[in-house]
C-alpha cells in the first residue's frame, strides 16, 4: 500500500505529491541530473520559496525557545537543556548544581521607577549573569524575575561560592537609565541545589 507525500511551498500550494511505501523510509530516490525529472524541477523552480519556509521555520523555533526581554533562553528551554544535563552528569558521573536566582523587591522597582527602568533592572542582571558565570553554565529567565542557572561539573560547595561572588558583584551595579544613575541597585537572593 502507497501513500502520497505532499511537498508544500510557502502558501501551503502543493507542489508535488511523491508515491511512498508506508513502511519504507522517506527518501526518495531519483536522478537529480535528468532534466527531464518532475521532482528536480519543482525543487528548482521552488527553491527559494522552500528556503525561506527552512529559515522562518528555524526562527520561530529559535523565538519560542527565548525570552523576548533578556535574549536569555526562556522556562522552555531551560527545561529541555535540563534533561539533557541530568542525563549527562548521571551517565558521568559527575555533580550538577541548579540555581534560581531573583530580583530582590522588583515590584518596588517597578512602583518607583517605572517598568521601564524594571526592564532594564532585568535586561541588567541577564547581562550580570551571563558575564560573571563559566561559559558552560546555561542562564535562562524562569519568569517574572526569576532566573534560573544550570551549572554543570560543580561541586555544591563551589557552586554556593560562584554564587554568592556573583550576588555581591551584581549588588554593587547601578542601573543607568538615560545617562544617568536612576540609584537603583540590583539586590538578588540565590536558591542552590546540588
Amino acid at each position: 500500500m502507497s501513500e502520497a507525500i505532499p511537498l508544500y511551498n510557502k502558501s501551503n500550494d502543493v507542489l508535488l505529491k511523491i508515491e511512498a511505501q508506508a513502511r519504507e523510509a522517506m527518501f526518495c530516490e531519483f536522478d537529480a541530473f535528468d532534466p527531464g525529472n518532475q521532482i528536480t524541477s519543482v525543487l528548482v523552480k521552488n527553491l527559494p520559496g522552500l528556503l525561506e519556509n527552512m529559515l522562518l521555520t528555524e526562527s520561530k523555533e529559535e523565538h519560542s525557545l527565548t525570552d523576548d526581554l533578556t535574549k536569555l533562553p526562556n522556562r522552555r528551554a531551560f527545561k529541555a537543556r535540563m534533561i539533557v544535563e541530568v542525563e549527562k552528569a548521571n551517565r558521568n558521573q559527575t555533580n550538577l548544581a541548579i540555581a534560581v536566582v531573583d530580583l530582590d523587591d522588583f515590584k518596588l522597582i517597578n512602583d518607583v521607577n517605572g517598568h521601564l527602568v524594571g526592564d532594564l533592572a532585568l535586561i541588567v542582571l541577564a547581562r550580570l549573569l551571563e558575564s560573571k558565570l563559566r561559559i558552560y553554565d546555561f542562564v535562562a529567565r524562569w519568569g517574572g524575575d526569576e532566573f534560573a542557572i544550570i551549572m554543570p561539573n560543580v561541586s555544591l560547595g563551589k557552586a554556593k561560592e560562584v554564587l554568592e561572588r556573583v550576588r555581591k558583584e551584581i549588588a554593587e551595579e547601578d542601573i543607568v537609565f538615560n545617562d544617568t544613575c536612576a540609584d537603583i541597585n540590583i539586590h538578588s537572593s540565590v536558591g542552590l541545589s546540588g
